[in-house]
């Protein structure tokens, strides 16, 4: 990849997996990063939501745009419904990790897809 990119994949990768490991390994008891994690959470999906204020996109980059939250929005509802439960059952933990897993890779490895496509169409360069 160039030097040049943006940010680089492994970014991505970390922020995936330290907000995994911040929710499954404190699942269940009070830690201080919670309130961290959601608020890290919250600022950067309300920046990515909001990026067509900002920033100029060919029609491509708005549908990749569009499915990478729509993508985003089904694992996190679909998390917090299995974190729910149903009325007088018990959360569903294995399909709560699935979709939490899954909310953690979509909007990351998403933007990263984005990014790449973006700078292949602006600067028609491939990425070394």
């Amino acid at each position: 990849f160039s030097p040049s990119l943006p940010t680089p994949p492994s970014d991505f990768l970390v922020v995936a997996h330290y907000g995994t490991v911040t929710d499954v390994y404190t699942f269940g008891v009070d830690s201080k990063w919670k309130p961290v994690d959601r608020i890290s959470a919250s600022s950067l999906c309300l920046w990515q939501a909001l990026k067509f204020l900002w920033l100029r996109m060919s029609l491509a980059e708005y549908v990749i745009w569009f499915f990478v939250l729509l993508s985003g929005g089904v694992c996190f509802t679909n998390s917090m419904a299995a974190l729910k439960g149903s009325p007088g059952k018990p959360p569903k933990l294995q399909s709560y990790l699935f979709w939490h897993t899954a909310w953690h890779l979509s909007l990351p490895v998403g933007a990263w897809v984005w990014m790449i496509f973006r700078w292949r169409r602006l600067y028609g360069a491939e990425l070394s």
